[in-house]
């Protein structure tokens, strides 16, 4: 991240602070807490890349207002397209998580808006003259949407896979619980079961070696 990005994010930080919309409060009790949740937040890769998405995000819009040239500013969100498509192509190569590869996404889909957006009112000479590079660009991004396209399949059978695995524990948990030694969800072995049978009082018998003691009245 370039430093105009991180002074640019400092900046509307700065602003919203300023402004009410963010407002910062100091809990005592949880400072000792602070750097191990720092470091959680600074490990978290869905962090990481939220921010990266959003600092991109900002330095590219200021490129955009910058570049006055429609043919440059059509050859610059064309390498966006390039950049991303590739970078997801590579996340999903790397098997990211769901929520990082949805975070990156989102910047593929993003710079494809701003294809949209800036050919829509591009004179067609200037369109003919990257036709080429376009359609280069365009088989970048597909590429990288049939990866995606590919997880997300996987990902649905990993998901049915695990719903039939609880599905079959469950019917087996629920079989053993109409077993005989089965109570509550707890194994109860025969031995158990002989301890909590109550003991049986034996009669006296005629020859036991008990003394009768003799009541007089």
């Amino acid at each position: 991240m370039s430093k105009l990005t991180i002074l640019a994010l400092l900046i509307i930080v700065a602003a919203l602070i300023f402004s009410g919309v963010i407002e910062i409060k100091v809990f005592p009790s949880r400072i000792v807490e602070a750097p191990k949740r720092i470091k959680e937040t600074v490990f978290d890769k869905s962090f990481v890349a939220r921010a990266r998405v959003l600092g991109v995000n900002l330095k590219r819009t200021g490129e955009q207002l910058l570049v006055r040239d429609e043919e440059k500013k059509i050859d610059l969100v064309l390498l966006y397209v390039q950049l991303d498509a590739e970078r997801l192509s590579k996340l999903v190569d790397e098997q990211a998580d769901i929520n990082q590869l949805t975070i990156e996404g989102t910047l593929l889909a993003k710079s494809l808006e701003r294809v949209r957006d800036v050919t829509k009112t591009a004179p067609e000479d200037t369109l003919d003259a990257i036709k080429d590079e376009a359609a280069k660009t365009m088989t970048s991004a597909q590429e990288a949407l049939t990866l995606l396209s590919k997880q997300a399949e996987q990902l649905k059978e990993s998901q049915e896979q695990f719903s039939n695995l609880i599905k079959a524990i469950d019917e087996q948990m629920s079989r053993l619980g109409e077993a005989e030694y089965f109570d509550t969800g707890t194994v109860k072995s025969a031995t158990d079961k002989a301890d909590q049978t109550p003991a049986k009082t034996s009669a006296a018998s005629p020859n036991s070696d008990t003394e009768e003691v003799p009541l007089s009245f």
